[in-house]
């Protein structure tokens, strides 16, 4: 098997490189106090250190489900799985479409590129406007897989945002057809508008 380019990335850099690869934060806007203060608080119960049932911790959970009804998801508990992080997902996600097609964007994570190549998925590739994936190509690659994985939010590498009109032309797409789509938004939350402020 090949070795992860991720992994590779992150085992180049050091306290001399400012990388662009890999994605690292900057450690100066780690909220450390406030991390002190949630271990000192995770800490003063025991039970916090013991094993838990295997899909996570039911008030984790429930919180995340939350989350997804405001977004209008109709979403329960019992339908979150947490995970060891975004490869993690991926993988299990690849596994079970294992050998289908898939719609990806053109560029894409590599991450996830590597593992759908890993578990057999026959990638075929849309590429990216400005605004979002190119919706005609999506839509006839899509009626044939019924499957897809999209960034809309900050896309991995290449830093842009789907219009709503490009949502709205996707999401036609999906229920129009009666597929699966895969949606990478780590980000999704992080967005700051910014705002110009006119002249007295």
């Amino acid at each position: 098997m090949k070795r992860s380019f991720i992994r590779e990335i992150l085992e180049s850099i050091d306290s001399d490189t400012i990388s662009f690869a890999g994605g690292l934060p900057d450690e100066k806007l780690f909220p450390l106090e406030g991390l002190r203060k949630a271990s000192e608080k995770v800490f003063e119960n025991p039970q916090n250190l013991q094993y838990s049932i295997s899909n996570g911790i039911p008030s984790l959970r429930e919180k995340i489900a939350g989350f997804y009804n405001k977004e209008g998801f109709e979403t329960k508990a019992s339908n979150i799985l947490i995970t060891t992080g975004s490869q993690q997902g991926l993988f299990i996600i690849a596994k079970y479409f294992q050998d289908k097609q898939i719609i990806v964007e053109e560029p894409s994570y590599l991450g996830a590129v590597n593992v759908f190549r890993m578990n057999g998925l026959k990638m075929q590739s849309v590429p990216l406007a400005y605004d979002g994936i190119e919706d005609q190509q999506f839509e006839d690659g899509y009626s044939n897989t019924k499957l897809a994985y999209l960034i809309p939010d900050f896309q991995n590498p290449k830093g842009s945002l789907y219009s709503s009109e490009k949502r709205r032309e996707v999401a036609k797409s999906v229920l129009k057809h009666g597929g699966y789509l895969i949606e990478d938004a780590p980000y999704s939350e992080l967005y700051i508008r910014r705002c110009q402020a006119s002249a007295a």
